[in-house]
């Protein structure tokens, strides 16, 4: 008698944690970050050359590497360089600048090369932010 036996093997993906996922270099995205700020804060820039020219030059190349240490650096194209400690909890992104100060944020990956963070300010009914979003993508 022949006997057969079939064995199923499920393979799950490993599954990569978003401490993984942000490491590298992220460059921030001018056009996705400004598409969700409130109209009348892009109606405010519009008629305003000159604040428009500000607030480009702040953010415009404005790069996030995150490295395995748990150090980072954002590098302004200004050429100003902070660097600090970087932290990820669930779904919060917790940033020491070398100087002391710090800032929690909601990160959201859309896929393996685009995130954008929400300030926790964004929550506070009393405060307003110019990018509800920031939107970066990988290098």
């Amino acid at each position: 008698m022949l006997l057969f036996s079939t064995s199923i093997h499920t393979i799950t993906a490993q599954e990569v944690s978003n401490d993984e996922m942000v490491l590298g270099t992220w460059t921030f995205l001018d056009a996705a970050s400004i598409g969700k700020m409130p109209i009348d804060i892009q109606q405010e820039l519009q008629s305003s050359p000159n604040l428009q020219n500000h607030i480009a030059s702040f953010y415009t190349g404005r790069q996030m590497n995150f490295y395995t240490d748990g150090t980072y650096s954002l590098v302004f194209p200004n050429g100003l360089n902070i660097n600090g400690q970087w932290s990820i909890s669930g779904n919060t992104l917790t940033t020491q600048n070398n100087d002391g100060s710090s800032a929690a944020q909601q990160i959201v990956f859309l896929d393996s090369n685009h995130f954008y963070l929400i300030s926790q300010q964004f929550f506070n009914s009393d405060a307003r932010v110019l990018f509800p979003e920031l939107h970066f993508i990988k290098n």
